[in-house]
């Protein structure tokens, strides 16, 4: 398995660059890069960091958060959206992840629904100009107020249906659930796979032989339906509490190989 390594595993000040080198040291051969990068760098530094390393950028983390109540928060929002697609374009990643936002600050859940089927279909649009593909992320259940309302791999489909630059990205913490995680798996319109374990508690776990999965078995699946895009470690800083990531992105990388 060809697996990539998601920054998110950084804890704050990290530093792009330290990572980077770990994760080619570790037997990366591609990324997923964050926000946080391009606070470090400009996208064309970042192109030339993650080039002179032989690696490529699976998806650059994230856009989206269409459901803000303040008016200039949106319009914010907005922007940094267009920023990102620049910066997708520039980095030649593949995929920029899109999370939808969460539905408390709307009246409810249809209206920040409907905020989301406008806000994607303009961002798609956006997209298709700069020549940028979009990786619509389902979010588990759990976070339908904070994060993501849209939850199950059928919502995301049917929204993404009449969108021109829009996929999906499977993530096995949001979706190990979905009666159709490995069904889709053999739909063009999954772009990315994003894997790690998950705890009884429902956190993400850094180890992928421990918690409730059977991650081998679960991407054995999914690759046998018809999945061969590319497959991200992703866990947060939070999950794992470490200061050095390092042994982390060893332990990953062995584990694909293995």
């Amino acid at each position: 398995m060809d697996l990539a390594a998601n920054q998110y595993i950084c804890p704050d000040g990290y530093g792009v660059v330290r990572f980077l080198d770990e994760a080619v040291a570790a037997g990366f051969r591609s990324v997923a890069l964050t926000r946080a990068a391009l606070a470090e760098m400009s996208p064309a530094e970042l192109r030339r960091a993650v080039e002179a390393r032989k690696m490529s950028v699976t998806t650059l983390n994230s856009a989206g958060y269409f459901t803000w109540a303040e008016p200039a928060r949106r319009r914010a929002q907005d922007t940094e959206n267009r920023s990102l697609i620049a910066a997708a374009a520039e980095l030649g990643a593949d995929t920029l992840c899109v999370i939808t936002g969460g539905s408390a600050e709307q009246p409810d859940v249809a209206s920040a629904r409907s905020l989301i089927a406008e806000g994607l279909a303009e961002l798609d649009a956006l997209a298709v100009a700069e020549g940028v593909s979009l990786g619509l992320e389902p979010i588990h259940p759990k976070d339908v107020a904070t994060k993501g309302c849209v939850n199950t791999i059928a919502q995301a489909r049917a929204l993404i249906a009449p969108l021109q630059a829009t996929g999906l990205i499977v993530d096995l913490y949001h979706s190990w659930w979905d009666p159709d995680l490995i069904a889709v798996a053999a739909e063009p319109c999954v772009r990315v796979l994003q894997i790690c374990n998950v705890t009884a508690g429902l956190s993400r776990s850094a180890d992928l032989t421990q918690g409730i999965l059977d991650v081998g078995t679960l991407v054995d699946q999914i690759t046998q339906a018809g999945f061969a895009g590319p497959v991200e470690f992703e866990i947060f800083a939070a999950d794992h509490g470490q200061a050095d990531v390092a042994p982390l992105l060893s332990a990953a990388a062995a584990w694909a190989r293995a």
